[in-house]
Protein backbone atom coordinates (compact mmCIF):
# COMPACT_ATOMS: atom_id res chain seq x y z
CA UNK A 1 0.00 0.00 0.00
CA UNK A 2 0.79 3.19 -0.30
CA UNK A 3 1.24 4.42 3.16
CA UNK A 4 3.37 1.52 3.75
CA UNK A 5 5.76 2.69 1.40
CA UNK A 6 5.59 6.31 3.23
CA UNK A 7 6.82 4.74 5.95
CA UNK A 8 9.25 2.56 4.37
CA UNK A 9 10.88 5.42 2.77
CA UNK A 10 11.08 7.72 6.06
CA UNK A 11 12.58 4.21 7.95
CA UNK A 12 15.00 4.32 5.04
CA UNK A 13 18.59 5.15 6.34
CA UNK A 14 19.56 6.99 2.72
CA UNK A 15 18.64 10.72 3.38
CA UNK A 16 16.98 11.13 0.03
CA UNK A 17 14.82 8.24 0.71
CA UNK A 18 13.67 9.82 4.14
CA UNK A 19 13.48 13.29 2.00
CA UNK A 20 11.28 11.19 -0.57
CA UNK A 21 9.14 9.83 2.77
CA UNK A 22 9.15 12.99 3.87
CA UNK A 23 7.79 14.98 0.72
CA UNK A 24 5.36 12.43 0.50
CA UNK A 25 3.70 12.64 3.97
CA UNK A 26 3.65 16.55 3.34
CA UNK A 27 1.84 15.83 0.00
CA UNK A 28 -0.25 13.18 1.49
CA UNK A 29 -2.56 15.72 3.46
CA UNK A 30 -2.99 13.04 6.13
CA UNK A 31 -2.54 13.95 9.78
CA UNK A 32 -1.45 10.42 10.36
CA UNK A 33 2.07 11.35 9.13
CA UNK A 34 2.14 14.72 11.80
CA UNK A 35 4.84 13.01 14.53
CA UNK A 36 7.01 11.74 11.96
CA UNK A 37 7.08 15.33 10.11
CA UNK A 38 7.57 16.88 13.63
CA UNK A 39 10.25 14.71 14.71
CA UNK A 40 12.38 16.20 11.72
CA UNK A 41 11.78 19.66 12.49
CA UNK A 42 14.91 19.54 13.81
CA UNK A 43 17.20 17.47 11.84
CA UNK A 44 21.03 18.05 11.74
CA UNK A 45 20.78 17.84 8.06
CA UNK A 46 19.17 20.96 6.23
CA UNK A 47 17.80 19.20 2.98
CA UNK A 48 16.07 17.03 5.20
CA UNK A 49 14.98 19.65 7.97
CA UNK A 50 13.70 21.62 4.86
CA UNK A 51 11.42 18.86 3.68
CA UNK A 52 10.05 18.39 7.21
CA UNK A 53 9.37 22.18 7.47
CA UNK A 54 7.56 22.17 4.01
CA UNK A 55 5.50 18.50 4.77
CA UNK A 56 5.14 21.26 8.73
CA UNK A 57 3.13 23.84 6.41
CA UNK A 58 1.35 21.61 3.80
CA UNK A 59 -0.15 19.51 6.68
CA UNK A 60 -0.51 22.84 8.62
CA UNK A 61 0.43 20.79 11.83
CA UNK A 62 -0.47 23.38 14.57
CA UNK A 63 1.93 21.91 16.89
CA UNK A 64 5.06 23.20 14.37
CA UNK A 65 3.98 26.63 14.67
CA UNK A 66 5.99 27.68 17.86
CA UNK A 67 9.07 25.33 16.90
CA UNK A 68 9.08 27.09 13.78
CA UNK A 69 8.76 30.53 14.99
CA UNK A 70 11.47 29.31 17.64
CA UNK A 71 13.54 28.88 14.14
CA UNK A 72 13.09 32.48 12.57
CA UNK A 73 14.23 34.16 15.45
CA UNK A 74 17.73 32.99 14.42
CA UNK A 75 17.51 33.12 10.63
CA UNK A 76 20.65 34.33 9.88
CA UNK A 77 22.02 31.07 10.91
CA UNK A 78 19.56 29.15 8.70
CA UNK A 79 20.25 27.05 5.90
CA UNK A 80 18.64 29.28 2.96
CA UNK A 81 16.16 26.63 1.81
CA UNK A 82 15.20 26.15 5.79
CA UNK A 83 14.45 29.78 6.02
CA UNK A 84 12.29 29.84 2.64
CA UNK A 85 10.52 26.89 3.71
CA UNK A 86 9.62 27.57 7.64
CA UNK A 87 8.30 31.30 6.17
CA UNK A 88 6.31 29.86 3.74
CA UNK A 89 5.00 26.91 6.50
CA UNK A 90 4.40 29.44 8.71
CA UNK A 91 2.04 31.07 6.50
CA UNK A 92 0.45 28.42 5.60
CA UNK A 93 -0.14 27.06 9.72
CA UNK A 94 -1.16 30.34 10.71
CA UNK A 95 -1.98 31.62 14.23
CA UNK A 96 -0.75 33.27 17.12
CA UNK A 97 2.43 35.08 16.88
CA UNK A 98 2.84 34.49 12.77
CA UNK A 99 2.60 37.21 11.39
CA UNK A 100 4.48 39.07 14.18
CA UNK A 101 7.63 37.14 13.50
CA UNK A 102 7.17 37.35 9.75
CA UNK A 103 6.90 41.13 10.19
CA UNK A 104 10.06 41.10 11.86
CA UNK A 105 12.01 39.40 9.78
CA UNK A 106 10.97 41.80 6.88
CA UNK A 107 12.13 44.48 8.53
CA UNK A 108 15.28 42.84 9.13
CA UNK A 109 16.17 41.32 5.70
CA UNK A 110 18.20 42.68 3.62
CA UNK A 111 17.80 40.45 0.55
CA UNK A 112 15.30 41.63 -1.83
CA UNK A 113 13.95 38.29 -3.62
CA UNK A 114 13.78 36.51 0.50
CA UNK A 115 11.75 40.13 1.30
CA UNK A 116 9.86 39.46 -1.70
CA UNK A 117 9.02 35.98 -0.33
CA UNK A 118 8.31 37.39 2.80
CA UNK A 119 5.61 39.89 1.61
CA UNK A 120 4.18 37.00 -0.35
CA UNK A 121 3.75 34.78 2.81
CA UNK A 122 2.39 37.65 4.77
CA UNK A 123 -0.92 37.89 2.27
CA UNK A 124 -1.03 34.58 2.25
CA UNK A 125 -1.18 34.78 6.07
CA UNK A 126 -3.85 37.35 5.81
CA UNK A 127 -6.01 34.24 3.65
CA UNK A 128 -5.45 31.87 6.67
CA UNK A 129 -6.75 33.84 9.54
CA UNK A 130 -9.40 35.14 8.03
CA UNK A 131 -10.38 31.64 6.93
CA UNK A 132 -11.04 32.34 3.48
CA UNK A 133 -9.00 28.99 1.83
CA UNK A 134 -11.23 26.26 2.54
CA UNK A 135 -14.34 27.63 0.97
CA UNK A 136 -12.44 29.40 -1.66
CA UNK A 137 -13.77 26.61 -4.10
CA UNK A 138 -17.27 27.23 -3.24
CA UNK A 139 -18.24 27.73 -6.55
CA UNK A 140 -21.69 28.64 -5.58
CA UNK A 141 -22.69 31.35 -7.95
CA UNK A 142 -23.30 34.95 -6.89
CA UNK A 143 -26.43 36.29 -7.89
CA UNK A 144 -26.49 39.91 -9.18
CA UNK A 145 -30.10 40.65 -7.71
CA UNK A 146 -30.64 38.45 -5.29
CA UNK A 147 -34.43 39.48 -4.48
CA UNK A 148 -35.17 38.63 -8.33
CA UNK A 149 -37.57 35.49 -8.38
CA UNK A 150 -36.78 34.88 -11.94
CA UNK A 151 -32.84 34.19 -12.90
CA UNK A 152 -33.28 34.62 -16.72
CA UNK A 153 -31.66 38.27 -16.64
CA UNK A 154 -28.71 36.80 -14.71
CA UNK A 155 -26.33 36.38 -17.37
CA UNK A 156 -27.66 39.69 -19.32
CA UNK A 157 -26.49 41.43 -16.51
CA UNK A 158 -23.24 40.12 -16.94
CA UNK A 159 -22.38 40.19 -20.75
CA UNK A 160 -19.79 42.85 -21.83
CA UNK A 161 -20.15 44.57 -25.33
CA UNK A 162 -17.12 43.77 -27.01
CA UNK A 163 -16.15 46.86 -28.12
CA UNK A 164 -16.15 48.71 -24.84
CA UNK A 165 -15.05 45.92 -22.87
CA UNK A 166 -12.85 48.27 -21.40
CA UNK A 167 -15.47 50.98 -20.18
CA UNK A 168 -17.25 47.62 -17.98
CA UNK A 169 -17.42 47.46 -14.39
CA UNK A 170 -17.58 43.40 -14.02
CA UNK A 171 -18.05 44.36 -10.17
CA UNK A 172 -21.71 45.39 -10.50
CA UNK A 173 -22.84 45.16 -14.33
CA UNK A 174 -22.58 48.50 -15.06
CA UNK A 175 -21.03 50.48 -17.65
CA UNK A 176 -18.60 53.28 -16.13
CA UNK A 177 -18.81 56.88 -17.35
CA UNK A 178 -15.31 57.93 -18.52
Amino acid sequence: TIPALIQAAFQDSDREWLISGLFSMGRSGDEVWNPNVLSCLDHSVPEVQAEAVRAAGELEIQEARQPLIDMLEEFETLDDNVRIATVVSLSRIGGEGVRQSLEAMLEEINDDEEADIISAALENLDFVDLGLLPGMFDFSPIRPHEDDEDDSDYLEDWELDDENEEDWDLDNGVEEDE
